[in-house]
Formats: structure tokens, sequence, C-alpha cells
């Protein structure tokens, strides 16, 4: 290994030792850096994301490989989407819509089905920004979903995508006692006339 290169990794190496920092803006820096690092920087973020018993870790690896649109960093970020901890497949998702390719996106439609509301409404709206298809069915279900930013996400999701909403899951949504519900549902309606 040459110098340089000895020195490029060891400055991987602490760029990602800062993701244990507390707070957001240092390890956002740090990733935001490491995605300089582009092509040269994915097999350490891959093995963070594989290994690392440290949630920060993973999580703001997978942040980070949202600045590097590569085929290897894309690899590598639909393992993050199936990481156990919420946080990191959340920034997952938003690395998603960061690179905006549409193969990833479909690669976040389970998500839309996730057991943390957060990334559930992460899941719908990086679908919807990114005009991803085939993502109807999965809108189509959080529609009836529990909680209600998720089903006024997929309401926005809907028009957006332009997906076909059956009448009585509007109708639902037209009598729901938030306010912003009601205009989506018929905004949604709208578009379907």
């Amino acid at each position: 290994m040459a110098a340089s290169d000895a020195k490029v990794a060891a400055n991987m190496q602490r760029l990602i030792a800062a993701f244990d920092r507390e707070g957001e803006a240092i390890p956002r820096r740090a990733a935001k850096a490491l995605g300089r690092y582009g092509a040269a920087a994915v097999p350490a973020l891959r093995n963070e994301i594989r290994s690392s018993p440290s949630v920060r870790r993973r999580r703001w690896a997978a942040h980070a490989l949202g600045h590097i649109p590569l085929p290897s960093a894309r690899r590598a970020l639909k393992r993050a989407l199936r990481d156990p901890n919420m946080s990191v497949r959340l920034h997952a998702v938003r690395s998603v819509a960061r690179i905006g390719t549409p193969a990833l996106a479909r690669s976040i439609i389970p998500l839309a089905n996730d057991p943390s509301g957060g990334v559930r409404v992460n899941a719908i709206d990086v679908l919807a920004q990114m005009k991803a298809r085939g993502a109807g069915a999965a809108i189509l279900r959080a529609l009836r979903d529990s909680k209600w930013y998720v089903r006024l996400s997929a309401l926005r999701a809907a028009v957006s995508l332009e997906v076909e909403v059956p009448r009585r899951l509007l109708t639902r949504s037209e009598r729901d006692p938030r306010s912003g519900i009601r205009s989506a549902a018929r905004a949604c309606l709208c578009r379907q006339a």
C-alpha cells in the first residue's frame, strides 16, 4: 500500500469514528466528507453496515452512501434498508432519495409496511418524490394505516403518482377529523374525477 493510500484509509477511518460523536452536526459532516471519497469509501461503509454493532455507525454509514451515486454504494444501501434498527432503515431511505435511481426506489416499496411509522411515512414520501413505478399497492395499503401521518403521506403520494384510489377509502378519508387528511382526500377525488 502506498503512503498516500494509507493516509486516505486512515482519514476515512477517522471520519467513520466521528459517527460515534453525539448530536448530528459532526457525524453529518463526516458522512458528507466520506461521500467525497466516492468508490474508495464504499468498502469501509459497507463493512460498517454489515458488521458494526453500533447503530450510530450503521446509520451514518447509510447516510454517507447517499452521497455516493455508484452501483456499489446502491448495493450497500439495499442492505441498510433491511437493517434491524429503524433509524438505520430511515437514513437508508433518505439516502435512496439523494441517489435517486428508479431501481433503488423500487427497493424501498416494502418499507411502506415497515413496523416503524417514521420509516413508513418516509418511504412513501420518497416513492412519491421519485415517481416510483409499482408503488401503487403499497400506497393503497398505507391508506388504511393506523397512523394518521402515514395516511396523509399516502394520500399525497396517491395524487403525485396518480394512483387510482377506491372511492370507499376516499370517503373514509373525507370524514377524518384531521383537516389535512380531508384536504388531501379532496385533492385525490378531484384528480380522479
